[in-house]
């Protein structure tokens, strides 16, 4: 089986749906990654990430994920990467000010079992529900 990347963006915004924790797995490569961050009490703005000129530039997510696939012959891709990010919500700081954003990234690597153990701690889901999700 061959696996070839194509360019993609997508995102989760805040809504009231995303939750501080997000994780991605290869069960063939038995890799595990899990990022937790922080969220705000409330709904806020974030900012639009994507590459392009803005039409509504705080219309964004707090998780993105990118896909750049096979880098092209002319330039019009930067790249063959995968990248998962989270985003602090907008903020027009006045001086003096701050806000902090906590993204901590944590990197697994094992047997399914041992894997599995750690998604139900973690993510309360099993890998096998983890999957059989992503395939409906």
């Amino acid at each position: 089986m061959r696996w070839r990347a194509r360019r993609r963006k997508s995102g989760a915004g805040f809504a009231g749906s995303a939750r501080s924790i997000y994780s991605q797995t290869m069960s063939m490569a038995r890799i595990a990654s899990s990022r937790e961050f922080t969220l705000p009490d409330s709904p806020r703005e974030y900012v639009n990430s994507m590459w392009e000129e803005q039409a509504h530039p705080y219309a964004g997510d707090v998780v993105n994920s990118y896909n750049d696939g096979p880098l092209a012959a002319d330039g019009t891709q930067i790249g063959p990467f995968y990248e998962l990010e989270t985003s602090s919500p907008a903020a027009g700081l006045a001086p003096g000010r701050s806000l902090t954003h906590v993204h901590r990234t944590f990197h697994f690597e094992g047997p399914r079992a041992e894997l599995d153990k750690i998604a139900r701690r973690h993510l309360q889901a099993s890998l096998d529900e983890i999957e059989a999700a992503l395939t409906r």
